[in-house]
């Protein structure tokens, strides 16, 4: 009995010892697997295309991510050489096929021409030489809303020609650039204190109520407008410059430089001019109309040297019924001031 309990705890002991070294062999193995496992798994998500397989879509590139619509968008595919055709769709409706370049990458000039307002998914999918099919994808965003203009003033509303004036413009965070466009020249706005603002003047011949268009535009190029006025009155002055003396004497500019010389010259064409004394201070000269059989010849006194009796003046020789309000008109649209 004492040999056979003896046999009995030895193959006890033995199974026992064989079936530890069996389960830590086990353990062990997981436990130097796992990581491996894992780091594998990771390098394959990131690169592999959908059916497993390194995805040979590179990168994909555009002119532009945001726009209106209208604007012309170039999407470039880069890609291995494999690749033998690469086609787009956006959001799964309309396709194209993209061109391959002579650098090698692949690209398509998207006219966006009807494009709503919103996000746009272009799908882009290329197939080699053995007819795998790879996949990728990127965004467009079509912008069509409008900045909006709260406000357009101007500091004053009248001013003599000439003087300076200030343009107020208050629009939303979306403007980038406003332009005000006066009589067909454009001026840009500056921005300070959450206003737009333009200090500047319009040349003294500018008479009337004049339109001031305000455009605001966003980083797209979308456009606002709205329009606001000013109105410049003729500058009135007082002239002292009379030649005081009873004898007149002819006047002769061959090389004019000035307002004054020029509007002689030009009055020399009609009539012989001459400067001299003309009789009261009410009066800016005097014009004599002599006819000679069908011939009509003129001369003109100009009691004040200033181009604005000067055309005064010419306004009677061009138009001899004329009355002295005519005149003046005719003066003033010349010189854009009144002179009395």
């Amino acid at each position: 009995m004492g040999v056979f309990m003896y046999k009995k705890v030895l193959i006890f002991i033995f199974f026992t010892i064989l079936i530890v070294n069996i389960t830590g062999v086990v353990y062990g193995g997981e436990i130097q697997e796992n990581p491996i496992y894992y780091k594998k798994m990771s390098i394959h998500e990131s690169n592999t295309s959908n059916n497993g397989t390194i995805n040979k879509i590179q990168k994909i590139t555009k002119s532009k991510s945001v726009f209106k619509t209208g604007t012309k968008i170039t999407l470039r595919v880069y890609t291995d050489n494999s690749i033998k055709s690469v086609s787009g769709y956006i959001s799964r409706k309309n396709s194209y096929k993209f061109i391959k370049s002579k650098s090698g990458y692949w690209y398509y000039n998207l006219n966006t021409e009807k494009f709503i307002t919103g996000d746009y998914e272009v799908d882009i999918i290329a197939i080699d030489k053995k007819n795998k099919i790879y996949e990728s994808s990127t965004y467009l965003t079509v912008d069509n809303v409008a900045p909006m203009i709260y406000s357009v003033s101007t500091n004053v509303k009248i001013i003599n020609a000439g003087d300076s004036f200030t343009v107020y413009t208050s629009a939303d965070n979306s403007t980038k650039k406003v332009v005000a466009s006066v009589r067909g020249k454009n001026y840009s706005l500056k921005y300070s204190n959450d206003t737009w603002y333009l200090n500047t003047k319009l040349s003294y011949k500018e008479i009337n109520t004049i339109i001031i268009w305000i455009y605001a535009y966003d980083s797209v190029g979308n456009l606002a407008k709205k329009a606001t006025y000013i109105e410049s009155k003729p500058i009135t002055v007082n002239w002292q410059g009379n030649l005081l003396t009873n004898n007149k004497y002819g006047v002769y500019y061959p090389n004019p430089t000035n307002a004054y010389e020029r509007s002689v010259k030009l009055l020399s064409k009609y009539a012989t001019v001459y400067e001299g004394y003309a009789g009261s201070k009410k009066i800016l000269g005097v014009t004599y109309r002599n006819s000679y059989g069908k011939k009509v010849r003129y001369s003109v006194t100009i009691a004040y040297k200033d181009p604005f009796v000067v055309y005064h003046e010419l306004a009677h020789v061009l138009h001899w019924s004329w009355s002295e309000y005519n005149c003046d008109w005719y003066a003033y649209n010349k010189t854009a001031y009144w002179i009395k």
